[in-house]
């Protein structure tokens, strides 16, 4: 008797236990996680308006905010389009030198889409952007990669290889 009261006893805790952690999980909020979900919205919606200077705003805030985080706030490839856009070549150029394979892959909980607003906007400024980019006072190897880069992303050239390749 004794024995099946202790092992009743067990089950009831194991289930309370489980419930309340059940219940933290319905509960939990991620600030952090908020921010970044919205700012990655509000930058699309900027992109939308051609305003740039707020997508530059949103995207220092995450940044910001997301330096001692294990959150990321962008993927890497949105990162590099980003720093285009906003014609910061220091911190491309920085992107580039600093790459890893692990970039691509560590950003898991984003959303995909903004990439693709990204790029259809860098194409749309592919003009302005080469022009700031001839007068930026930067080392001309970096330079020429960033001009090939940007090329590249206008072209979509390495769609057009993997299409030739894979289809």
């Amino acid at each position: 008797m004794r024995k099946l009261i202790i092992i009743i006893s067990c089950i009831l805790i194991v289930n309370t236990l489980s419930a309340q952690i059940e219940s933290e999980i319905k509960t939990f909020v991620d600030t952090t996680e908020v921010y970044i979900n919205n700012g990655r919205a509000i930058i699309a919606k900027s992109l939308i308006k051609n305003d740039i200077d707020k997508v530059e705003k949103v995207y220092k805030f995450l940044k910001g905010i997301t330096e001692q985080s294990s959150l990321p706030s962008f993927y890497y490839r949105e990162e590099l389009a980003i720093n285009f856009l906003i014609k910061d070549w220091e911190q491309l150029s920085t992107l580039l030198m600093n790459y890893s394979r692990d970039n691509d892959y560590k950003n898991y909980a984003l959303k995909n889409w903004l990439l693709r607003d990204l790029n259809r906007e860098i194409v749309e400024k592919y003009d302005e952007i080469y022009t700031a980019l001839e007068e930026a006072q930067i080392d001309k190897e970096d330079k020429a990669f960033l001009m090939l880069l940007l090329y590249i992303v206008k072209e979509d050239i390495s769609n057009e290889l993997y299409r030739e390749k894979y289809n």
